[in-house]
């Protein structure tokens, strides 16, 4: 729909749901509670002096919010002197007409990275009924594989290192259990990297971590785990309000322990990482190193390049690479999916390195955008 019909629409349902007694109108919340991405942007407008509501219904905050951007109360509700609606973070109003609309589908940008010649997984969807096809297609391109659901995020129900056919049925599954259709991609050795590109200038990125310890040359594995376990910043598994979670040791563990010359029971050296999963996901325990700072200059225009192709205000971008250091154009990498609600919080805090303030820089540059229409 055109782009200056979404604040009026927001407007109308939010006058719906509070009729209706269904939500109502917060200043005053408990940062907290929000997930972490919206939190940090709270937190960021408030330090700015200025004032933000949430929708709270019953059974606690949606995630739908309001930012006041002017001080005179009859000004019109969707003016610049008025309220400036948003859904998670100020990028939805950005993300109404154009290309932007493909940001989120996993298999568009595929197809756009293709054509440019940018960096991608091989990869095709499936339906739920077309399992016999997905396991045709695997032993076309080979394992490893990827299987992740086209909708969704935050890497719920993607399962990775997939090398046999039983293991594509359950991955395929699991997938299938989120979204009726599923992505088969080949499987890109290398770290994941955030990339959070701001109002096509501003550029940041961490470096996605599987779960580990660090030696200290008297601990045993199993102490370093429930050592970083009880770190304060690691909230529960499956509180959506905290960024990072405890350590959850999987299958692979034993294999991984075993080729690093390890055991749970065993003292690894000083300084040396032992890893205990595959996968970077947070909610396993994997952490996150800041790395704006060692962006190959190559790597952060690709970063511009796409959030100009698709028009977009604010995207996050999951690249797999070896080394951020180096260029893309040097070693086997891919771009694994574009967001436009992207976890900005991941650069706030980081497990290694220095915080950014990306909320901050998102807030300046909304106010901008916003002052401009």
């Amino acid at each position: 729909m055109p782009r200056s019909w979404g604040q009026y629409i927001s407007l109308f349902l939010e006058k719906m749901v509070m009729f209706f007694r269904l939500a109502h109108i917060e200043y005053d919340f408990d940062a907290e509670k929000l997930v972490p991405r919206s939190r940090v942007f709270a937190e960021a407008v408030r330090r700015a002096g200025m004032r933000i509501y949430v929708l709270k219904g019953p059974i606690g905050y949606t995630n739908q919010f309001g930012l006041r951007v002017g001080n005179n109360p009859k000004a019109p509700r969707v003016h610049v002197a008025g309220i400036f609606r948003f859904e998670g973070l100020p990028s939805s109003q950005e993300c109404a007409t154009g290309k932007v609309r493909n940001l989120d589908d996993k298999m568009a940008v595929k197809k756009t990275l293709a054509k440019k010649k940018w960096p991608y997984a091989e990869g095709k969807t499936f339906w739920f009924w077309q399992s016999r096809s997905a396991k045709k297609y695997a032993q076309k391109i080979g394992y490893s594989l990827v299987v992740k659901p086209e909708n969704g995020s935050v890497a719920r129900h993607v399962t990775t290192h997939i090398t046999n056919e039983k293991e594509l049925q359950n991955a395929l599954a699991l997938a299938w259990q989120l979204s009726p259709v599923a992505i088969v991609e080949r499987y890109v050795e290398g770290f994941v990297h955030r990339v959070t590109v701001i109002a096509g200038k501003h550029v940041f990125c961490v470096k996605q971590l599987p779960a580990h310890v660090v030696g200290d040359g008297a601990h045993t594995v199993q102490e370093l785990i429930d050592k970083k376990n009880k770190e304060p910043m690691r909230g529960s598994v499956g509180d959506s309000t905290f960024l990072m979670h405890p350590i959850v040791l999987g299958p692979e563990t034993a294999l991984l322990l075993n080729k690093s010359g390890q055991s749970l029971a065993g003292v690894p050296a000083s300084g040396k990482r032992v890893y205990l999963r595959r996968e970077p996901f947070m909610r396993y325990g994997g952490d996150l190193e800041e790395c704006t700072d060692l962006l190959h200059p190559d790597n952060k225009k690709l970063a511009l390049d796409l959030a100009r192709e698709f028009s977009a205000f604010l995207v996050g971008i999951d690249l797999l690479i070896p080394d951020i250091t180096c260029s893309w154009k040097e070693q086997t990498c891919a771009v694994l999916e574009l967001n436009s609600l992207p976890s900005i919080d991941m650069h706030h805090f980081p497990y290694y390195g220095t915080s950014r303030d990306v909320a901050g820089i998102l807030l300046s540059e909304t106010l901008q955008k916003i002052a401009a229409k």
